[in-house]
């Protein structure tokens, strides 16, 4: 009898311990999906707001832009290419000072028919090549690329961490390159976002 009370007492106390370990094991993994969604939301809202303030200032920075400004910047931020492209400078990659002493580096661009472009689509591929180059570097702590793209495939990128060093788009990339069927671009349509909830052409990840 004493040993069938002590076998039943451990056995109970087994299922005890179980059940006590089960409900632990239960209440964190709940306390970690909360934080991690705490964070999750967190990081959208801060994207968010990132994305709302680089689109006020490329308005702003569009408005101020001179035709001679936008004729001057335009080739130097895109060297036209042999193909029709205009591409970015390598150095605005690894690095290059500016005459103001702005510093820029990692970024990457690719302009599609770049000699059909009006000097309103150069205007505000000059300006976004700024605004992605100034906020990107102040958000870098937080989000490791930056970029805008219109649907006509003329995309500006801030990456200094990609290992590919962007270039398939500063180098590689086919003239005829299209991103319309490409997920980033998909996913701002009003067809696939309605409310417009998620990222517009200045988007980071």
């Amino acid at each position: 009898m004493s040993a069938v009370v002590t076998i039943l007492g451990a056995t109970g106390a087994f299922f005890v311990f179980q059940q006590n370990l089960t409900h632990r094991q239960i209440d964190f993994l709940s306390d970690y999906v909360r934080e991690r969604s705490t964070n999750i939301d967190r990081r959208f809202n801060k994207l968010s707001s990132l994305q709302a303030a680089a689109g006020q200032e490329l308005a702003r920075r569009i408005h101020h832009l001179t035709d001679a400004d936008v004729a001057r910047l335009n080739d130097d931020f895109f060297p036209r290419k042999p193909d029709g492209t205009r591409r970015s400078r390598p150095d605005y990659f690894d690095g290059h000072a500016t005459a103001s002493g702005r510093w820029i580096y990692g970024m990457g661009a690719f302009l599609r028919d770049a000699d059909r472009m009006t000097v309103a689509e150069q205007r505000v591929m000059v300006a976004a090549f700024s605004v992605v180059s100034d906020f990107g570097q102040a958000a870098h702590v937080d989000f490791d690329n930056f970029y805008f793209f219109t649907p006509e495939t003329r995309l500006v990128m801030f990456g200094p961490d990609r290992p590919d060093h962007l270039k398939f788009y500063r180098q590689t990339a086919p003239a005829d390159l299209d991103i319309r069927g490409e997920e980033m671009a998909q996913i701002t349509l009003p067809s696939h976002d309605r409310p417009g909830r998620r990222a517009a052409p200045i988007c980071s990840g």
